[in-house]
């Protein structure tokens, strides 16, 4: 496309046109039209808006623009070598304290086994610790693991008897028959002791306890007055305070004396009690001792009033040799004794004479 207003060269000659041009609109020709174009509107627009003409002609200076960027120095390998040798020092200072901590640690440790083998293990040395057995897992029998299950008895000890005494005798009461048991104390009766001797008679049972043990346990009055199948008075029964205490006096001609020793919780229900129980008294005596007082009393033969030793006491009247007496030794204290003698004599144990 010819641009508007360039001067017009004539075909005939290659003369020169003069440079000052005639305008058309002068001569009486219409003005030319302009054609736009692509090309002259980027011209155009490229004029007016400078930065444009700039963006338009960056590929032109991508170039210089990544020759410049990739002459810059990349710091990463130069500051390598400082952090390598912070992580040297780092990983030294970790290895110190860790030493350390061995270190200390060892100390500790030795000087606690100093302390141990210096002060406790001669301590030790001197206490005697009690044997145990387990039983063998291991031991084959037909082809099957045999386990042995044992009982072992508890020993339980006997709270002290009521009068001190040199020697005990001891009756199971639920391993025999009553009757045996009785025989069993009266033959002990029979075989006698030295003069002033007592011998306490302690009745207990074993019964079954934790872990397949067994624990034994003195019995009560109740279960002595039902083992003898003769009665007592309730009142009576509910007085006493228990343990009581059984046991033979060593008497002249090395013969022993029944007696029995009974705490009440108080004075009038043990005293009544007492009373009430006179009358079978004298066979509960025989049944427990295998003594013959009861054979010998009778409805005439009665308990009287006497003195013994300081004090109230009741005696069964007859034959003065198969007698039976009590006391009141004390206001919670009651004495029964086959003889006034041994009754005198347990009075005296009692008093502390």
């Amino acid at each position: 496309m010819e641009n508007i207003g360039t001067p017009i060269k004539s075909s005939a000659s290659n003369a020169p046109l003069p440079t000052q041009e005639v305008p058309k609109e002068s001569l009486g020709f219409p003005p030319p039209k302009v054609i736009r174009t692509m090309k002259s509107d980027m011209f155009e627009v490229s004029q007016s808006r400078p930065m444009i003409n700039n963006s338009m002609t960056m590929p032109e200076k991508k170039a210089p623009m990544e020759k410049s960027i990739s002459q810059i120095p990349i710091p990463v390998r130069t500051s390598a070598p400082v952090i390598k040798m912070n992580l040297k020092q780092s990983s030294s200072s970790h290895f110190f304290s860790r030493m350390m901590v061995v270190i200390v640690a060892l100390l500790i440790l030795g000087s606690g086994g100093w302390v141990t083998y210096k002060f406790v293990l001669p301590k030790l040395s001197t206490i005697s610790f009690p044997s145990i057995s387990f039983p063998s897992f291991w031991k084959k029998n037909a082809g099957t693991l045999a386990t042995t299950a044992t009982t072992t008895p508890t020993i339980v000890t006997p709270p002290p008897p009521l009068i001190a005494s040199q020697s005990e005798k001891r009756f199971v009461v639920n391993s025999q028959s009553s009757l045996e048991l009785f025989s069993m104390v009266s033959t002990e009766r029979m075989l006698g002791g030295a003069l002033d001797e007592i011998k306490n008679l302690s009745f207990v049972e074993e019964v079954s306890g934790t872990q397949g043990t067994t624990e034994t346990n003195v019995i009560a009055f109740s279960r002595l007055v039902s083992l003898s199948g003769i009665s007592a008075p309730d009142i009576f029964i509910r007085s006493v305070v228990d343990p009581f205490m059984a046991g033979l006096l060593g008497e002249e001609k090395g013969l022993y004396t029944p007696f029995m020793v009974f705490k009440v919780s108080a004075y009038d229900t043990g005293l009544a009690g007492m009373l009430q129980w006179e009358q079978n008294l004298p066979k509960f005596f025989d049944t427990v001792f295998g003594t013959k007082v009861g054979s010998q009393a009778s409805a005439k033969l009665k308990f009287r009033d006497v003195v013994v030793a300081g004090h109230d006491a009741r005696v069964l009247g007859g034959n003065p040799g198969l007698t039976l007496a009590y006391m009141l030794e004390d206001p919670t204290t009651i004495i029964v004794a086959e003889s006034t003698t041994a009754l005198e004599k347990l009075a005296g144990l009692m008093s502390g004479k």
